[in-house]
């Protein structure tokens, strides 16, 4: 008879189970009473997992969940089975209970029939009746949709911490429960424990806080959501936030009934300032067709009468007192003509006649045009190697003439403007509206009475004025030259104390030619002239000085005239040799159709525009046209003799 102890087979693979000099199944059922043995069918009863262990982690018993769960893996090692594994696994709450004979728990990820899951693991001891460890109990339960939950409350709450958007909750009272830190930096608070500090009612102006309590808050509470535009208030500057509101309430998931209300506010700074610019732009789109129009008929009536004093300036010996009231007049109409520039500024597709500008001699010159007379001085800081800029001399001389008016203005007791420039480079982070690239900036600064709250977002709208005198043009003039330069405009005030207008103005490549002054000269000439203008008081006038000077005038009242005037010259021996064209035809051909098709007939036909449009981008590039010069209205005598003697010997 075999008397030799009968010892289980151990799969392949599987590591020898140590030599223990017993059973220890046996050895746990003597540890066992009757009735704690029994306890088997309750394991099986309990949804938990229940595994127990000997002391060398070779499984004893499983109950039912954990043979559904893992398979039938009795008589083998746990970090075997379970694992794949040769030792005892890491984070093993089983070998932390055998060491100290006490309950642990861990949680960890484990590896099931080639899927991960979240387990918790309790190990507790199982003690024989002398109190020695011989077997441990370990119930494991899976947490892998718990740990699913809490992965994805992470996410979420990592989400809404680091979103641009400010996001908040409250009570159903108006306590503030959290705030993200993009709210909080919107809001000017430092931590998350001082925004719990305070109620909604905290971030609003009074206004604003009674939309909340009256039309937001009950909007929320009657049907769960508001969406809208409000404003938030800064805690410590106490300026203004413009923001979407999307608000809404959170509901108990068993009654429905809301327990507290959260929004998602966007702040629309950025985009309120660019529909704001945007409707400027229209303003002023719309103002300039009337007001091209109306600056176009009134330099036509200038042109004539300038035109007229210039002529009977010649004809005054320079000693007596006629030619000083002619002088007056003259000035006066210049000073109309002035006016006229600020309504062409209106003009749609304006365009500036550019050159390259040194501007501290621009902002010198205006400035002291513009204070001549006043108790009021003016201050420069000017760098020696500050850029040159492209722009249109008068235009810009414009811009500075307006912000020192207002600024002397401002400051009707006396004192000093300031006025400094600095090179600055923008960067596509700054909120400027500007492409990124070099800039000269212009800060015009007095100490005057300030600019309203209320009134900074209109001052650049066209007819916006405090004042009892003016047209309130000056500074709407001054925001569409700003812009039709590719730069930017801006103001700041502190009522009763000062004002700073900013203006920022692409610099140029270029360096500025050197400045050529010559005396005013009165050109006289010879040759046949071509003047096409449906105006006949300018017909008359610039006929009349074309014919001082020398020239044998024709004329023509439109576009189709001039053709058939100019081809009937072609073919005898007196042809034009200059043609002047006025560039608006009501009703008829203009100057830029007319110049198309004589260029045809002789493309050597030296031409002349002329307009009271003088912003038109044909006025600005005639070159790229096909004219030879061009003169804007009104004109005086030596501006057109000039342009004429040039046309024909350049």
């Amino acid at each position: 008879m075999n008397t030799s102890k009968k010892t289980k087979k151990i799969k392949p693979g599987q590591p020898a189970p140590p030599k223990t000099g017993s059973d220890p199944i046996e050895a746990l059922k003597a540890a066992l009473s009757e009735e704690q043995a029994s306890v088997s069918g309750l394991f099986d009863a309990i949804g938990e997992i229940i595994t127990i262990q000997d002391a060398e982690f070779r499984i004893i018993y499983q109950n039912k969940a954990q043979r559904d769960f893992a398979g039938a893996h009795v008589g083998e090692y746990c970090y075997a089975a379970y694992e794949g594994r040769s030792a005892v696994c890491e984070q093993c709450a089983l070998l932390e209970t055998f060491k100290d004979g006490e309950i642990h728990k861990t949680e960890k990820r484990v590896l099931m029939d080639g899927k991960r899951y979240y387990a918790e693991f309790t190990a507790s001891p199982v003690r024989d009746p002398t109190g020695k460890i011989i077997a441990g109990i370990e119930v494991i339960r899976n947490i892998t949709e718990r740990k699913q939950a809490e992965e994805d409350r992470h996410n979420l709450a990592a989400l809404v911490e680091n979103s641009t958007d400010f996001i908040m909750i409250a009570s159903l009272e108006g306590r503030v429960l959290y705030m993200n830190s993009a709210g909080q930096r919107l809001v000017g608070l430092d931590t998350a424990d001082e925004a719990k500090q305070t109620v909604l009612e905290d971030y609003h102006a009074p206004e604003d806080a009674r939309r909340l309590r009256e039309e937001i808050m009950p909007a929320l509470l009657h049907t769960g959501t508001w969406k809208g535009q409000c404003r938030f208030k800064h805690r410590k500057t106490g300026l203004p936030v413009p923001v979407e509101m999307n608000g809404f309430t959170i509901k108990n998931l068993e009654t429905g009934e809301p327990v507290a209300i959260a929004a998602v506010n966007r702040d629309i700074t950025d985009q309120i300032r660019m529909e704001e610019e945007l409707l400027k732009k229209e303003k002023l789109e719309s103002l300039g067709i009337l007001a091209g129009g109306i600056a176009h008929d009134f330099n036509n009536l200038l042109t004539a009468i300038l035109g007229g004093i210039s002529l009977a300036m010649l004809d005054t010996p320079p000693e007596g007192p006629v030619y000083a009231r002619l002088e007056e007049v003259e000035r006066a109409s210049l000073r109309a003509k002035d006016l006229t520039q600020q309504l062409l500024t209106f003009s749609k597709g304006g365009t500036p006649i550019k050159k390259t500008l040194e501007l501290g001699a621009v902002l010198k010159e205006a400035t002291g045009f513009a204070l001549m007379g006043s108790n009021v001085r003016s201050e420069f800081s000017i760098p020696p190697d500050l850029w040159p800029v492209d722009a249109d001399a008068g235009q810009i001389s414009q811009v500075f003439h307006n912000l020192i008016i207002n600024a002397d203005h401002a400051m009707p007791q006396g004192g000093t403007i300031v006025v400094s420039c600095e090179n600055i480079i923008v960067s596509p982070q700054d909120r400027l509206s500007l492409n990124a690239g070099k800039y000269v900036a212009i800060r015009i600064r007095d100490r005057g009475i300030g600019i309203p709250k209320e009134h900074l977002t209109k001052i650049f709208d066209p007819y916006f004025t405090t004042k009892q005198k003016g047209s309130g043009l000056g500074l709407s003039t001054a925001y569409s030259i700003i812009k039709k330069h590719d730069g930017h405009i801006s103001v700041e005030s502190s009522l009763g104390s000062w004002t700073l207008f900013t203006i920022h103005l692409p610099a140029s490549e270029k360096t500025v030619p050197h400045a050529q002054t010559a005396k005013e000269t009165l050109f006289p000439g010879t040759g046949r002239v071509l003047l096409m203008d449906d105006e006949q008081d300018i017909r008359n006038t610039a006929g009349s000085i074309l014919t001082r000077l020398g020239y044998d005038v024709a004329f023509a009242k439109d576009g189709g005239e001039a053709i058939e005037l100019y081809k009937t010259a072609l073919k005898t021996d007196a042809p034009f040799d200059a043609v002047i064209m006025d560039l608006t035809v009501p009703g008829g051909l203009g100057g830029k159709e007319t110049i198309e098709r004589l260029l045809v007939i002789d493309p050597a036909v030296r031409a002349i525009v002329s307009s009271g449009y003088s912003n038109d981008p044909i006025m600005a590039e005639h070159r790229a046209y096909g004219f030879r010069g061009v003169i804007e209205k009104p004109y005086r005598t030596q501006q057109l003799a000039k342009v004429v003697h040039d046309v024909l010997t350049k």
